[in-house]
């Protein structure tokens, strides 16, 4: 998420004299837009995610899928093609039967999405400045 540098260069703080009054707003400010987005801003693995597939597909439950490393039928050893949606999280297959699978994944961001960096060096300078 936002580093103490990135915040430096932003606000044009060229000493460490403040690091140790920052480091703390800064560990804040991306704890606190985690938990108010509702989501991680950093990619997370996720190893046997168990999904059901039918109708020809599956949700993952985290979204936006960064990859997918494995998808595993369980109690099926049949071969099977898939195509992801990876930024909507779903798994297109081709077959239409009902079944378990187990999925290996990442999911999230690789770091924080641009529109979220200026609001989140505002609201540092803001706790900085009280």
């Amino acid at each position: 998420m936002i580093l103490l540098e990135d915040y430096k260069n932003y606000a044009d703080i060229n000493s460490p004299n403040q690091d140790n009054k920052l480091t703390p707003l800064v560990a804040y400010v991306n704890d606190f837009v985690e938990k108010y987005c509702g989501t991680k801003f950093s990619l997370q693995t996720v190893t046997g995610e168990r999904v059901l597939v039918s109708e020809g597909g599956f949700i993952l439950p985290n979204a936006p899928v960064s990859s997918i490393e494995n998808i595993e039928l369980v109690e099926d050893d049949r071969g099977f093609e898939y195509w992801p949606r990876l930024e909507e999280g779903t798994v297109e297959v081709d077959f239409e039967d009902s079944i378990y699978a187990r999925v290996d994944y990442t999911w999230g961001y690789d770091g924080l999405p641009d529109g979220l960096k200026i609001p989140c060096f505002e609201l540092i300078s803001y706790f900085y400045k009280r």
